[in-house]
């Protein structure tokens, strides 16, 4: 069995100022280093092998410090990053209601039916996230393996590893920044034992409004 723990990256400059990121390059805030550093201490004990992260800085440096604890170097992953949101990128979630008062609502309300103008789908990276994930399955049979991510991609993959239709990802949550969700995988069977888990980071704690 391999043992894959999908860690959101802290909250970022982008999250503070309520902007739809994206693929934009925001660095984490203050408090999103914080939060780096105590899933790093969550994270050290747990026997993790290898440590995968996409390569936009606030999943990055949300890696630095587990692989610092853990002796291990950090495998740059562009595959994993968020989702490309095109011309929604840089606006706030009031300028994209404003801007996109049919399309916006979609990507609240029915998540998996979701597109940006100029950017993906969340059927296109559906496809992407599902290729790198089991790749990185394959790659390490029997390993425990960190990926540090974005909250896309860990609400895309709760859904499409169950076997869940599209469409049902509107009934997934976010998960909140530098939270942990461990996933089993055993011959091409997937159990999520723990989803959004983020007791160690205490006040610290962040999420993603509801208008998002």
């Amino acid at each position: 069995m391999t043992r894959v723990y999908l860690i959101r990256h802290g909250e970022s400059a982008a999250n503070c100022g309520e902007i739809f990121t994206g693929q934009m390059d925001f660095p984490l805030s203050e408090r999103g280093h914080r939060q780096a550093e105590l899933a790093g201490e969550y994270l050290k004990d747990k026997g993790i092998d290898v440590i995968y992260a996409s390569d936009l800085i606030r999943a990055y440096d949300t890696a630095v410090p587990t692989a610092k604890k853990c002796g291990l170097e950090i495998i740059r992953c562009p595959e994993f990053r968020e989702l490309n949101g095109g011309k929604w990128e840089g606006l706030t979630y009031d300028q994209l209601l404003e801007k996109y008062p049919t399309e916006y609502p979609v990507f609240v309300h029915d998540f998996g039916n979701a597109s940006c103008e100029g950017g993906e789908s969340i059927v296109g990276m559906t496809k992407r996230i599902r290729g790198i994930f089991d790749r990185i399955v394959e790659e390490n049979d029997g390993k425990t393996v960190a990926v540090f991510t974005h909250a896309c991609p860990i609400r895309e993959l709760q859904c499409v590893l169950c076997g869940r239709p599209t469409e049902d990802m509107r009934d997934i949550k976010w998960v909140g920044n530098a939270s942990t969700t461990l996933v089993e995988c055993d011959r091409g069977k997937y159990n999520f034992a723990m989803i959004g888990y983020n007791g160690y980071l205490a006040e610290l704690a962040t999420q993603l409004p509801d208008r998002v």
